[in-house]
């Protein structure tokens, strides 16, 4: 093989790489990534591109592919990470998650959308209004409500609230009187 040919055959060779992610810097506006390539060499500040609306901060330990602009050793990008430890497997064709590595997840189904989280809470912050649109919420567990409850029909379990009549009802906050035909 000619000289020529040697200098191109090593430049495609070196263009993708696989390695280990060793240390992350999300803190700047295109995380960068130091990595163990498979090459027995380390690479610092690798810049990490990502789908726009979509960031995952990996572990250290996740596999990555690296990009090298013309086999240039010098000039590298991250082009995915991915990490087995934590992916969840036995997805039917077609289904879709985000998750992980504390388990959990948004899991789009076949049979519907699964959100887990994995003993931690939940919160839904910053927004004006939630609007469940559907025609029965069931939930199990206790309920603890700061603020007013209001509706066109309350009912309870254990009594029907709409039928549940006080006498010397007053409006605003002042207490109304005792029920009418019944116990409190």
């Amino acid at each position: 093989m000619n000289a020529g040919m040697k200098q191109v055959y090593s430049a495609l060779r070196n263009m993708l790489t696989r390695g280990v992610v060793s240390t992350v810097n999300g803190a700047t506006k295109l995380r960068t990534i130091q990595a163990k390539l498979f090459a027995r060499e380390t690479k610092d500040n690798l810049e990490h591109f990502e789908p726009f609306g979509f960031s995952a901060e990996p572990e250290d330990g996740a596999e990555l592919l690296t990009a090298f602009f013309a086999g240039d050793r010098s000039c590298g990008i991250v082009l995915v990470v991915a990490d087995r430890r934590y992916r969840p497997t036995n997805m039917k064709p077609g289904e879709s998650v985000q998750y992980d590595s504390l388990g959990q997840m948004v899991y789009l189904t076949k049979g519907g959308i699964v959100i887990k989280g994995a003993g931690r809470p939940m919160m839904i912050q910053d927004t004006a209004k939630l609007t469940i649109d559907t025609p029965q919420v069931e939930m199990k567990g206790n309920l603890k409500v700061n603020g007013k409850i209001e509706g066109d029909s309350i009912k309870s379990a254990s009594t029907d609230l709409d039928s549940h009549v006080h006498d010397g009802v007053r409006q605003g906050d002042d207490k109304s009187g005792p029920p009418v035909g019944g116990s409190s």
